[in-house]
């Protein structure tokens, strides 16, 4: 029973069961040759067919949104930093602030323009030095009056023991 099973497909079961045609065996031959070759060779119509592979484009990183200014008044700025130094860059350090406090004046150093900010109190010695970002920040500026309530935002750069400094300031108000 085993040949039987084995024998139809090369020829074998032909004879077994006693009819003895070669005609027959190599048609069933040549039939399990050709759906063996037709397996291990695509025909030309399945390539032809076939979707064209587009190359994978790496997936976009979204773009981090910008955080909102943190706001924050000039007297408590200065007091932040007189208090604690370490402290205050932890809080600030890196971050766009909003500033509101009180003008006091302007100084181009080496063409670097800045506007200078304090808390309001007299004789403050600390000040907030706000680097400005460009020619329209600079044409603003020189509208300012002093003792004039003033807003700016920038990024806070650090403390140098007499001011707070922030650059790419804006004046917003």
């Amino acid at each position: 029973m085993v040949f039987l099973g084995l024998g139809v497909i090369g020829g074998i079961g032909n004879a077994l069961n006693g009819e003895s045609s070669d005609k027959e065996g190599s048609e069933a031959s040549s039939a399990s040759k050709a759906s063996e070759t037709s397996e291990a060779v695509p025909s030309e119509t399945s390539a032809e067919s076939a979707p064209e592979k587009k190359p994978v484009e790496p997936a976009k990183k979204p773009e981090k949104a910008e955080e909102p200014a943190m706001e924050v008044a000039a007297g408590d700025l200065i007091k932040a930093y007189q208090d604690n130094e370490l402290g205050a860059d932890k809080q600030y350090k890196g971050k766009v602030l909003k500033i509101t406090g009180v003008f006091d004046s302007t100084s181009d150093v080496l063409g670097s323009k800045a506007v200078w900010v304090t808390g309001g109190t007299e004789f403050q010695i600390n000040k907030i030095g706000c680097t400005l970002a460009n020619d329209a920040e600079v044409d603003k500026a020189a509208n300012l009056q002093s003792k004039q309530q003033i807003v700016v935002q920038g990024t806070l750069e650090g403390f140098n023991q007499l001011s707070v400094n922030l650059r790419k300031c804006t004046i917003v108000q």
